[in-house]
């Protein structure tokens, strides 16, 4: 079973996410932002506080992504969206 073991939120709505097998990939979290339950997220600064937490992508109040989408519908992050915020 692939996890999350760090993240970094950004600015734009997607999140750099590095997996239990080494892979770093880029999510965009921006069509969550339609779905009510990820309502909280809308608020950058709180989309912001992004962390791990039991091997996946997480905010306060039970907000979280499962580890598998973040896996399945991210993209291989390339250099440029590693070091550059």
């Amino acid at each position: 079973m692939i996890f999350v073991t760090d993240v970094e939120a950004r600015r734009d709505y997607s999140l750099i996410v590095t997996f239990s097998d080494g892979k770093v990939k880029r999510y965009d979290a921006a069509p969550l932002l339609k779905l009510d339950v990820y309502r909280p997220i809308r608020n950058i600064t709180y989309f912001l506080t992004a962390h791990v937490d039991y091997g996946t992508v997480s905010w306060d109040h039970d907000t979280d992504v499962a580890p598998e989408n973040l896996y399945t519908d991210g993209v291989e992050a390339d250099v440029q969206d590693i070091f550059t915020q």
